[in-house]
């Protein structure tokens, strides 16, 4: 944003942030790394013991495509295409 702003825009003339450093936090990287994904077995068995038929569809649909919280809240009708079998995800 600020290379847009310094280059072709000539807002500003340098880059407030060209020397800040993103710190790391290893304990993060750590508890990343120790992350097991489920298998698909597993994840047969997790998605059987959800009795409510809204969960369980909230929880394949993000279990399969990756959805986040806010996506799977966002999703209405239009979104499924009945023809193709698609779901599109704009929110």
């Amino acid at each position: 944003m600020f290379d847009q702003a310094i280059g072709p825009h000539k807002i500003i003339k340098t880059n407030p942030v060209i020397s800040v450093t993103v710190p790391r936090d290893k304990e993060k990287k750590q508890r990343i790394a120790n992350v097991k994904a489920l298998n698909a077995t597993e994840l047969h068995d997790l998605l059987s013991k959800i009795k409510r038929d809204d969960l369980k569809l909230m929880s394949e649909i993000a279990s399969t495509a990756g959805s986040r919280l806010g996506e799977l809240v966002g999703l209405t009708f239009d979104c499924h295409n009945y023809q193709t079998s698609e779901l599109k995800v704009y929110r």
